[in-house]
């Protein structure tokens, strides 16, 4: 089994954002999908399969503001998982994705901290989610191992999306029928 979790890029708009930057992105983000990948391939494949889980992220699947370098990135990751699974599926090789949505991780509590005004910003991003929640590392991580499990033996070229359906539509938080704090409370 082999999951890859790495990834991160400063936001910047795309008129802001120079090769280097997207270029920096791209490796960070793509590269530490391929090359662990490659590296346990020819084992994964003496060994009769195994499961690979990339990490991809919901900006990888629809577009967000700042994040073009990233988004391009995670969408790579996504379909590069796809190529993955139906040309290691013969060699019994499984390879599948996560895509987080908002999760609060050591990177995005220091993004919190950082905001003029922390406990509003979390709220803010929490009120994305029906759940008025974030997600934890550990839901995260179990995603990753029930995807890389024997559970999950006919599940291939998949992107699992973990993120509080924060991409499906129109939030409970957006209900006209209620006040602001209903739909507040109603988060908790």
């Amino acid at each position: 089994m082999l999951v890859n979790c790495a990834g991160g890029a400063p936001p910047r708009f795309f008129s802001e954002l120079d090769l280097e930057v997207f270029d920096k992105t791209l490796s960070t983000n793509l590269r530490s999908a391929y090359c662990p990948s490659r590296g346990v391939w020819p084992y994964l494949e003496r060994a009769g399969g195994g499961a690979i889980v990339n990490t991809a992220s919901i900006s990888g699947l629809w577009a967000m503001f700042g994040l073009s370098a990233y988004g391009a990135a995670k969408a790579a990751v996504v379909n590069l998982t796809r190529t993955m699974a139906i040309e290691g599926g013969p060699a019994g090789i499984r390879v599948n994705c996560v895509a987080p949505g908002y999760a609060l991780s050591q990177s995005s509590q220091r993004m919190i901290n950082e905001a003029d005004t922390p406990e509003a910003f979390q709220a803010s991003i929490a009120d994305q989610s029906a759940l008025g929640r974030m997600g934890s590392p550990s839901e995260l991580a179990s995603a990753c191992l029930f995807l890389a499990s024997t559970e999950a033996s006919f599940i291939t070229g998949h992107d699992l999306v973990v993120e509080g359906d924060v991409t499906l539509g129109q939030l409970p938080a957006a209900d006209p029928r209620r006040t602001p704090e209903e739909r507040r409370m109603s988060q908790r």
